[in-house]
């Protein structure tokens, strides 16, 4: 067989495949996850409820991803502060492999540092890995707004600047369950600054550039 015909026939049981795995129609792909039925989580798995806990951590966050002067995690710095903390959050929508969840949370510092804090974001989250079947994982990150009742001097790190109550919720997870299981742990690195690394100084933020962060481990139940 010549070899065009061979790449034609090569090309077109490719593109049978492809078809064949694909989703039929477009809501098989883009589901969304709150109706009337499923408003308030009647056995739905849309819902989860979480509660966590962890030491602040001192290293820069571009330091812990990498994105400047990494640091390993075995050289982190922590601080004489902690937090405690809950989450009620939803699965608003999924997107393929990606589900968009809203969540609401609120904590308390202790140690060195005393206030409280309230927080609501969107997260978008990544649910496919190839070993979810022996350990279900997703990664999560977070946008929001979270305000704190304190503007402790450790916040206010730049010469001029007061610092702010209200500051950005930027707060990456991960997280790992048994397959069915409705619990899963997670790790978090519960995070509010003025966001001046990545998108300069805002006047909402009242040019704040860092805040108090935390690295938390936790426990979430879906439901």
């Amino acid at each position: 067989m010549p070899i065009e015909k061979c790449l034609k026939v090569a090309a077109l049981a490719s593109a049978a495949l492809v078809a064949a795995a694909a989703p039929s129609r477009s809501d098989d792909l883009i589901k969304p996850r709150l109706d009337v039925n499923s408003a308030f989580c009647a056995g739905t798995g849309d819902c989860a409820v979480s509660v966590f806990a962890g030491p602040r951590l001192d290293t820069h966050m571009v330091s812990v991803f990498g994105i400047s002067n990494f640091v390993a995690p075995t050289r982190y710095q922590y601080g004489n502060s902690w937090i405690t903390g809950g989450t009620f959050s939803r699965r608003l929508l999924s997107v393929g492999p990606v589900d968009f969840e809203g969540e609401v949370g609120a904590g308390k510092r202790w140690g060195s540092l005393g206030e409280g804090e309230g927080w609501i974001a969107l997260y978008g989250r990544w649910t496919w890995f190839p070993w979810n079947e022996y350990v279900r994982t997703t990664v999560a990150v977070s946008t929001g707004l979270t305000l704190a009742t304190g503007n402790p001097q450790y916040e206010i790190r730049r010469e001029g600047v007061k610092g702010a109550y209200l500051l950005h919720y930027l707060s990456p997870e991960i997280t790992f369950a048994p397959p069915k299981s409705q619990w899963e742990g997670f790790l978090r690195l519960h995070h509010r600054s003025g966001g001046g690394d990545f998108i300069g100084d805002t006047s909402i933020f009242k040019g704040a550039s860092g805040g108090a962060q935390y690295l938390v481990s936790g426990i979430r139940y879906r439901f």
